[in-house]
């Protein structure tokens, strides 16, 4: 991705996904996990593989990538406050999504990158864990490392994504 693909249209985006998904298929790839998009344009590419009306691997896919207002993430949806992050996870479970994905800390090519740095409370995250894990979906935390990953680790998130400033403490 560069930041440039995430202002196309939603119709360029479509037509770079099909095309997407059929090198992965040809290439060998049997199955992706789509942590986060606009419009819910994984959860149709999903439903256009099964059936049969595009060719792709298997998808698990996130829906709306869960990020605070002013957190990191090109391809989350923002959301404030432990009721408008609760109302984010049942919607994306409404929708049919396999896996939610919270948008914790920044990311290393973001300008002002820090590792100490992270965009929501540890209340938060746990509202988002226990409305997914209520339903038996799994929560995975864009976290870099710092509080941040911490944080995402003891609010029990189930996969943690990125972690490039890994401490013993976290592992």
């Amino acid at each position: 991705h560069n930041e440039q693909q995430h202002r196309d249209s939603m119709a360029l985006k479509t037509i770079r996904s099909i095309v997407n998904l059929r090198k992965e298929i040809e290439s060998g790839v049997t199955t992706l996990r789509v942590l986060g998009e606009h419009e819910y344009l994984d959860l149709d590419c999903k439903r256009a593989v099964e059936e049969g009306i595009i060719a792709g691997p298997r998808l698990l896919c996130a829906g709306l990538g869960i990020r605070a207002v002013h957190g990191h993430g090109f391809m989350g949806t923002p959301f404030t406050g432990i009721d408008e992050v609760r109302r984010a996870v049942r919607e994306n479970i409404a929708k049919g999504v396999d896996v939610i994905k919270i948008f914790i800390t920044g990311g290393i090519f973001d300008a002002d990158f820090r590792v100490d740095t992270y965009f929501y409370t540890e209340e938060e995250i746990k509202a988002v864990v226990e409305e997914a894990h209520r339903v038996g979906r799994p929560v995975a935390a864009h976290a870099m490392g710092g509080p941040g990953l911490l944080l995402a680790l003891k609010s029990g998130v189930d996969t943690i994504e990125h972690a490039y400033y890994l401490t013993d403490e976290a592992i």
